[in-house]
């Protein structure tokens, strides 16, 4: 027979979980309030995209991008006609509850306006457009425009001179943490896009620099997002959406498409919102204009699940593997596995929610052929515990003579 007090005990210890999971519940709960107040949804998404908002966009017209202001309090869209002679950016605002009608941005002109970008911290306001610039040497096409906010009012927009583009087609920027734009440029008849940056120097950007073919790969890569810290960037070449990562080592992994679930029925335009949490861009470009486009959005979650590499070696990337964690969720440590079928450089990094590298587990060693497994005890590179939150994990394949090889899964850490 059970003692009285052991009974007690038992009991007063379910009651205690039974309301640590309630607190817990109701943590999430508020979240997920918070979240859906933010962007006045009904409900938010999870792992499969769903449109944002398409009674936003007027009739007839078919939109091509959506980003909010920093603050979440206003929503930017850009529209065309179907023939896409006119292009115009609009702005709804929070009112009673609900995102107002569109009006025109106040940088709207009777020019063409596209590809808007805030900075971080919410002080400028980058654009494209297609307004004289009434210099010499700089052609008659799409530039970048920037206005400033000061006492809360935008100032007049001005030309952003990339002096080694002036006779290109230059458009959509983003901007990074320390003012760095990146953006897509190439010939006036929309031909050779790519990908390219400048970087500021006293407040002048210079000279823009080509991406590395890890990233340019086609004649077709444009619609950069760049996340402010520049450790990913997001890009489409047509009819998928990319992702490249910057290591530690100054370099770009190969880029590497989203999932079959964001990938479909055409796509541009990718913007990471500004908590981090959702990824949104236009799909419905396929297969004709007549199609009624929409900007969509999913969790970030879903933008560094393993996808594949496109190569014409399927076997082979199919043999390497790379493990869910386990336990996971997980405290304090984790086990990570990970199969090679050859002898290949490995490295295994572990990043947080805001794509930043947080531990270098594995470093560019040589791997033999076989199972490998490496714990991790939610520990940075600098010994300090992390805190509680989703992480995600990547392991890289160097294979010798070929293409590296990346596969990346989620795990989530409980303090």
């Amino acid at each position: 027979m059970m003692h009285r007090k052991t009974k007690d005990f038992l009991t007063q210890s379910k009651r205690i979980r039974t309301n640590i999971l309630l607190f817990v519940f109701f943590l999430i709960s508020c979240n997920v309030n918070a979240q859906l107040n933010d962007y006045f949804a009904d409900v938010l998404p999870g792992n499969i995209p769903i449109p944002f908002n398409p009674e936003l966009v007027p009739n007839g017209m078919l939109i091509h991008s959506g980003i909010f202001s920093p603050d979440i309090e206003e929503y930017y869209i850009t529209i065309s006609d179907k023939n896409f002679q006119r292009f115009d950016v609009k702005v709804s605002r929070k009112e009673n509850g609900k995102w107002s009608q569109p009006e025109d941005a106040f940088f709207n002109t009777v020019f063409n306006e596209h590809g808007t970008s805030f900075t971080p911290d919410g002080k400028y306001i980058y654009f494209s457009s297609t307004r004289p610039v009434y210099i010499g040497g700089v052609s008659n096409t799409w530039h970048i425009w920037r206005s400033e906010k000061i006492n809360n009012e935008w100032t007049d927009p001005i030309f952003i001179d990339i002096p080694n583009l002036r006779k290109k087609l230059v458009s959509h920027p983003s901007l990074t943490n320390d003012g760095t734009m990146y953006f897509h440029s190439g010939n006036t008849n929309y031909s050779d896009l790519n990908i390219y940056y400048s970087k500021q120097m006293d407040g002048i950007f210079q000279d823009a620099v080509k991406l590395p073919r890890e990233i340019n790969f086609r004649t077709q890569q444009n619609t950069p997002f760049i996340s402010p810290d520049e450790s990913f960037i997001l890009f489409e070449s047509t009819p998928n959406l990319y992702i490249s990562y910057y290591d530690s080592n100054g370099s770009w992994s190969i880029a590497e498409p989203l999932n079959e679930k964001i990938n479909k029925n055409g796509k541009g335009n990718p913007y990471i919102s500004p908590d981090n949490n959702y990824l949104f861009y236009v799909a419905g470009m396929q297969p004709s204009p007549d199609e009624n486009w929409s900007v969509y959005w999913v969790s970030t979650n879903e933008i560094f699940q393993t996808t594949g590499v496109e190569d014409k070696n399927e076997s082979l990337i199919n043999k390497f593997d790379l493990f869910q964690n386990y336990p996971n969720p997980f405290n304090p440590e984790t086990i990570i596995s990970y199969e090679l079928p050859e002898a290949v450089m490995v490295t295994l990094t572990v990043f947080d929610i805001r794509g930043r590298e947080v531990k270098t587990l594995v470093a560019n060693e040589f791997k033999p052929v076989g199972s490998f497994s490496v714990n991790w005890n939610g520990r940075n590179n600098e010994g300090n515990l992390l805190s509680s939150g989703i992480y995600f994990y990547r392991v890289q394949f160097n294979v010798q003579g070929m293409q590296n090889y990346s596969f990346v899964r989620k795990m989530v850490f409980l303090k």
